[in-house]
């Protein structure tokens, strides 16, 4: 392979992982802004997000959570969804990405941390964009399986 093959090789994975971190640094911002068709295009249509016991099977499903009474309450008592820095694995078009989250959830004069998640993505670039094809989100609860979840979106 030539040095100018190589690079190029280089740089696209660098730009695939790149658009993959910024897909996943936007769930927060506009989760709490309560934009539920923006939140909702983050996956594919046929994506789909387990977290707790809540599975949502569709980009329509991911809107409705937006919209819903709960998450409604969150945004008017103030909250802050913020996913730490993703390590994203390409390949191809398809990816593995993990991050940790932590929920602020607004309390008198301040906020507390209502819940820390480890998030496991898997990814696919369909028409020249990176999408969530499932996200599945558990709490840092001293548990094995959100532990797992970081060390195989990791390790492999």
């Amino acid at each position: 392979m030539s040095t100018l093959a190589e690079l190029d090789k280089r740089l696209q994975r660098i730009e695939d992982e790149r658009a993959i971190q910024r897909l996943i640094a936007s769930y927060g911002p506009l989760v709490d802004a309560g934009e539920a068709d923006a939140t909702a295009d983050l996956w594919a249509d046929d994506g789909s997000y387990d977290v707790e016991g809540w599975h949502m099977r569709s980009r329509d499903d991911v809107a409705a959570m937006v919209r819903s009474d709960a998450h409604q309450g969150l945004i008017r008592r103030g909250c802050c969804h913020f996913l730490g820095p993703a390590v994203a694995t390409v390949d191809g078009d398809d990816a593995v990405a993990v991050c940790e989250s932590i929920l602020l959830v607004r309390r008198d004069d301040g906020y507390i941390a209502a819940r820390a998640g480890a998030n496991h993505f898997r990814l696919r670039r369909a028409d020249g964009r990176w999408r969530i094809v499932e996200r599945t989100t558990r709490a840092l609860n001293g548990n094995p399986e959100p532990r797992n979840l970081l060390a195989r979106g990791i390790l492999g």
